[in-house]
Order: structure tokens, then C-alpha cells, then sequence
């Protein structure tokens, strides 16, 4: 029933990983050395970043803990020969092997599996102590790493929730040293601190990004939407005057009391547990990589395309990048540094409040439809843009 997940996890039974570590308690899982030599190497993450002047859009750069932003692969290279780290997300969409695994674990699991690469120099530390929105199943390829594994700070974190006031417990529970052929399982809300051992480390991470009652609440959003007392004006107190604000409070509860009733008709339609089944089903593997015609709720373009609407999350800046090869694109803070030839995907972005993936591609007639998608990927990991 779960083939790829037994193979990665072994000898560990999956019983006790189910009721002992999953969503539980990290846990080591060693094996000989070849049991993750087929699913990725150097060589294939090497032939990733020089398949064009300048790295993905999805791939970042850390020295120090501090983030790097390369002109050109060539640069880009150097820079992790210099002891800079590489964390490149969303790895599923440049590498049809780690596709095809995520697609499995993702069957196996009903959970969306998005696959992150991290090779690190000796005793870098990459991200540092961190933690994250979603279950980690790593795999180590080359080298050796040390990790350390902390108790949470939050029951159930979840992708871009705040971490502000939340530190680690002083002593890890877990403290262990993968080489080539382990596996390591870290829940969501876990902390860990990675370090490379003894030269460069290779590992590539499953993200198990778990479906929870937020996801469920941002789709009954969608769904309400399409009635029009959801979508009728609520009188807030702080836009009235004084004599209008005092029964305003009465109004606004008994507003209140009508859409909680609305919705309870709405959570008890015998139909919801399917829809939104389909709808979660539907949005498992990465929605770029998706062929025309597999999610009932988005029709492919004239270019067979996904439809894909994406917005802004907040004012953007477009500048030159180092060279003119690249630009870069900050939104709240945030900078991406992508090649030039998706600059009017940028454009786009600017000038209207959504756009779909197929114009994106019709902006950037100099880039193929394969950048413009690996450059909406990266910029929605870097929460610049989000799906509408």
C-alpha cells in the first residue's frame, strides 16, 4: 500500500512510524549507502543550474546564513565553491525523476509533495536553525550532515505562519549524523539545524505539505463567494459616526448571526466531503507541472497551458539586476533576481491585479513557456505572488 514510502523509510516499520513518529517525533532511518543513489545526484542538480545563464528562479543562495544573489550561473557557481549554500525549491519542476517520485509519495500519502535540494559546503549551516510548514522526509545523497532536532514551539505550523516570539528549546531530542543512503523524518513545526560534515552535502527533501481545516476555510471562502449575502457589505463601526456607531454593534452581530446560519446549511450539504475531496486531489502535484485537462476546475489555454490565476500580494519594485542579463522584483522587502527575458512577466504583474499563466507566457516572447512557469514557481515561493 505505501511501496515508496516503505522503501525510503527501511528497516523502520510503517506501523511504527505511523503511530509513533508521524506528526509525532523525528526519527533516523539508516541503510546502505546506494538506496538514494537513483533518485537524484551532483551531476543532475550541476545540469540543472547550467542549463541557462542564469540559476532557476526557485533556487536560493546562502552564506553566513545570509542570502546571496548571483548575476549568472557562472557566478552562481563560484560562489558555492566559496562555501555559499544552495536550497533549490520546487525541484520536482526542473527534474522528471524527482517528478515522478513526488507524484508516487503524493498518491501514497494524499498529501502535495513539493521536493527541495540543498547542497552545502563543510560545516555550512544553509537556512540555520529553522523550522518548517510542512512534514521534511530527507534524503542524504553525497556527503554528511549533522542535524539537530528541537521539540516545537507551536502545535501544527503551517506554510507563512508568523514565527515572531517563537525560539527553540535550549537541547535538541534528536541529535544525528545522516550519511549517503539515510533517511531522516522531521514533522511540521519541528526545529532543526543541518550542517554539512567533513566537505559538500547533497540531500534532497520531501515536503509533505498536509491538507488542514486553513485549506478547508480559503476554499469555503471560494465557495461562499458565489452567494450574494457572503459578498453584501458589512457596516463597520470605525467608518460611521458617533450617533450612526452605537447600534452599529447590534447590526454587525446580527449580520454575523445570518451568514453563521448560512453557513451551517452551506457545512451540512451532503455534497461538501466530495467537492472538496476532488478540488484537494486535483492540487496534490504541483499545479505547473499539471497536463491540460486533469483538474476539473481549470481548463487549459489556447497554448494548452493550466489555467493558473496568480495576484500580487503587495506594491511591487522592478530594477536591473547585476548585469543585464537579469532583474530583480521586490515586493514587501522580498527580492527575486530573475533572468531578463521574463522581465515582462514582471510587467504583467505591475500593471494588473491578476493574470493567468498563458499570458504570462505571451509577455515574455523571448523566454520559453517553461522559464515563464519556473519563474511564477519561484515567485510564488517567495510569497511574492500567490494563486488567485
Amino acid at each position: 500500500m505505501f511501496p515508496v514510502l516503505s522503501a525510503i523509510l527501511a528497516p523502520l516499520d510503517l506501523g511504527v512510524f505511523f503511530d509513533e513518529h508521524f506528526d509525532r517525533r523525528a526519527v533516523k532511518c539508516q541503510a546502505g549507502p546506494s538506496r538514494h543513489a537513483d533518485v537524484f545526484c551532483l551531476r543532475r542538480l550541476e545540469e540543472i543550474l547550467e542549463r541557462a545563464n542564469t540559476p532557476p528562479p526557485t533556487a536560493r543562495f546562502y552564506k553566513e546564513k545570509e542570502p546571496l544573489h548571483p548575476a549568472d550561473t557562472a557566478e552562481a557557481l563560484r560562489a558555492i565553491r566559496d562555501g555559499a549554500a544552495l536550497a533549490l525549491e520546487y525541484a520536482e519542476e526542473l527534474d522528471e525523476g524527482l517528478a515522478r517520485l513526488a507524484e508516487r509519495l503524493s498518491r501514497e500519502l494524499d498529501d502535495r509533495v513539493r521536493v527541495y535540494c540543498h547542497w552545502t559546503q563543510k560545516a555550512s549551516r544553509g537556512l540555520g536553525m529553522h523550522f518548517d510548514g510542512h512534514d521534511v522526509i530527507a534524503l542524504q545523497i553525497e556527503g554528511r550532515k549533522h542535524w539537530r532536532v528541537f521539540a516545537p514551539s507551536c502545535e501544527h505550523a503551517i506554510e507563512r505562519m508568523s514565527r515572531t516570539g517563537l525560539t527553540p528549546p535550549a537541547e535538541p531530542y534528536l541529535d544525528v549524523e545522516l550519511s549517503p543512503g539515510d533517511t531522516l523524518y522531521i514533522p511540521r513545526g519541528h526545529w532543526h539545524d543541518p550542517v554539512a560534515v567533513d566537505g559538500h552535502s547533497l540531500h534532497v527533501s520531501l515536503g509533505l505539505h498536509a491538507t488542514t481545516p486553513v485549506h478547508l476555510l480559503k476554499w469555503l471562502a471560494e465557495e461562499c463567494s458565489r452567494d450574494a449575502r457572503f459578498r453584501a457589505r458589512l457596516a463597520m463601526p470605525q467608518r460611521l459616526s458617533r450617533e450612526e456607531r452605537l447600534g452599529t454593534p447590534r447590526a454587525f452581530q446580527e449580520a454575523l448571526a445570518s451568514l453563521g446560519a448560512r453557513l451551517a446549511e452551506v457545512l451540512t450539504d451532503d455534497t461538501l466531503a466530495d467537492r472538496f475531496a476532488a478540488r484537494h486531489r486535483s492540487r496534490m502535484t504541483s499545479r505547473l507541472r499539471q497536463e491540460p485537462g486533469t483538474d476539473p476546475h481549470e481548463t487549459p489555454g489556447r497554448s494548452g497551458m493550466p489555467r493558473l490565476r496568480v495576484r500580487l500580494l503587495s506594491a511591487p519594485h522592478i530594477g536591473r539586476g547585476n548585469t543585464d542579463a537579469t532583474v530583480t522584483f521586490t515586493v514587501a522587502g522580498r527580492t527575486l533576481v530573475l533572468p531578463a527575458t521574463v522581465a515582462g512577466l514582471l510587467e504583467l504583474a505591475c500593471q494588473h491585479d491578476s493574470f493567468e499563466l498563458e499570458e504570462a507566457v505571451k509577455a515574455c516572447p523571448d523566454a520559453s513557456p517553461t522559464e515563464v512557469r519556473l519563474a511564477v514557481s519561484g515567485l510564488i515561493a517567495a510569497g511574492l505572488l500567490a494563486p488567485d
